[in-house]
């Protein structure tokens, strides 16, 4: 597993290591000494979602229970794209996204809000979370707000009603 840090504080881009021979492959998703040094890695809920090209979920955030995620695709290809919500950093508002092949992943501490974009035909995604999904606690911020300004790579995605009608980042944080 290679892991390597990005400009957002706490928010790692990675490649696992596949072992390959004529019978198939081998990788190791998640090995807590890799990982222990990236700081809330206890994951307690495992996802796995589909979607087909142009699909964006997000941007979501979670208010009372904030989720650390791990995103990787197991096939397609997806942009992930996370926001710092941490007001006490320099980066605070600012956002790092990245295209992600399989088994490439985005591990992203609980202080941020995340959005996924398939820019293949179709897209696998593993996703674990360090906190259970609280319907009711979930913020939806609008995925083109321009003062977030994230350069998605595709215009005009599908997306479901509440991602649709998202607010502002000003409106829901206040800034």
């Amino acid at each position: 597993m290679n892991i390597e840090g990005t400009e957002l504080p706490g928010v790692y881009f990675g490649t696992l290591d596949i072992h390959s021979d004529s019978r198939g492959f081998f990788a190791e998703i998640y090995r807590i000494p890799s990982v222990f040094r990236l700081g809330d890695t206890n994951y307690k809920q495992h996802n796995i979602f589909s979607s087909k090209q142009r699909v964006q979920r997000g941007l979501h955030y979670q208010t009372i229970h904030p989720q650390g995620k791990f995103m990787m695709p197991v096939t397609g290809m997806i942009f992930h794209a996370v926001v710092d919500l941490r007001k006490d950093l320099a980066t605070y508002g600012k956002w790092y996204g990245k295209q992600l092949m399989p088994y490439e992943f985005i591990i992203s501490p609980p202080a941020c809000m995340t959005g996924t974009l398939t820019l293949s035909e179709d897209s696998i995604v593993y996703e674990m979370v360090t906190e259970y999904y609280y319907p009711g606690e979930s913020v939806s911020v609008a995925w083109s707000d321009p003062d977030l300004g994230i350069q998605w790579p595709m215009e005009y995605p599908i997306l479901k009603e509440e991602d649709a009608n998202g607010k502002s980042f000003k409106e829901v944080f206040g800034d």
